[in-house]
């Protein structure tokens, strides 16, 4: 779970209203090579008494950081993938395993050698 049950809504216009997310890897000065593969779930649910599952939104991203000397940050993001967000019709209810903020992160360092 992303820290919130429910999801809050974020008002983009008064209009238009959805979600957002902004997932990425900390990457700390020891670091030489740093690599995300990350994959989510996002349940829509109808509730009246009791929510009710209705989609699942599945999607993702990928991806490298190099160290670039060209770069403000040092850093460059190399092969990046974004697997787009797809809705399905579900009656699956969503099952959490944790809940994902910085005291559940992990990640390996890798020192390649050139």
């Amino acid at each position: 779970m992303d820290g919130l049950y429910p999801y809050p809504w974020v008002k983009f216009t008064d209009a238009l209203r959805g979600t957002e997310d902004s997932p990425g890897v900390l990457i700390f000065s020891n670091d030489f090579y740093v690599s995300a593969n990350d994959n989510f779930e996002m349940y829509l649910m109808f509730v009246k008494d009791i929510p009710v599952p209705l989609k699942k939104i599945t999607w993702g991203w990928s991806g490298e950081a190099v160290p670039d000397t060209n770069s403000p940050c040092g850093w460059s993001l190399q092969n990046p993938h974004i697997t787009p967000p797809k809705p399905e019709d579900t009656t699956d209810y969503p099952k959490w395993t944790n809940v994902a903020d910085e005291s559940t992160y992990s990640k390996s360092t890798n020192n390649l050698s050139q």
